[in-house]
């Protein structure tokens, strides 16, 4: 289907669409910014009086209480507790993910326990092996890491007693 109106006539309609939606848009940017004037407006009234008041009271500085000092002693216990964790260059959490990388198919491990130390860590791992042969080459390969300084499993787990339940312990500076 042809176009029956003349090509200067159908520039103007076109320049006069794109006015209507180039004014839409001014339109629609103009009322969300008007909205989100009004919504911050209670915000700043209230900051800018809360600074007022705040300026003119200065000199009264108030100790801080009982609660609030036991509240701060609190979490300075637990800085002390949590600063190995972040000072560590390797979290356990990546040599956990290591550790059972390296686990073969035929083991399943079913409980992990992490003990950090000054300087080093501890690693405790129990499961079930299918053959006592498996859990001594998991053994083998953990202690070949030059991550871990000793990888022990007590004997007993390694001739395979208990239906193949082990433990075994991996010390390492991580």
């Amino acid at each position: 289907m042809a176009n029956v109106l003349p090509k200067e006539s159908r520039k103007h309609l076109r320049r006069l669409q794109r006015s209507r939606i180039l004014l839409a848009i001014a339109y629609a940017v103009f009322a969300v910014s008007l909205t989100v004037f009004v919504a911050l407006l209670p915000a700043a009234i209230i900051l800018y009086s809360a600074s007022r008041a705040g300026s003119t009271s200065t000199s009264q500085v108030q100790s801080p209480s009982d609660d609030d000092r036991a509240a701060l002693q609190e979490v300075r216990e637990l800085v002390f507790v949590l600063k190995p964790v972040f000072t560590a260059t390797t979290t356990p959490t990546q040599v956990i993910q290591h550790v059972l990388s390296l686990k073969p198919p035929t083991i399943a491990i079913d409980h992990i326990t992490y003990t950090p130390a000054d300087g080093a860590g501890t690693i405790a791992l129990s499961g079930t092996s299918q053959t006592p042969s498996a859990l001594n080459a998991y053994r083998s390969a953990l202690a070949a890491d030059s991550r871990f300084a000793n990888v022990s499993v007590p004997v007993g787990d390694l001739i395979g007693s208990d239906d193949g339940r082990f433990t075994m312990t991996i010390k390492g500076t991580y």
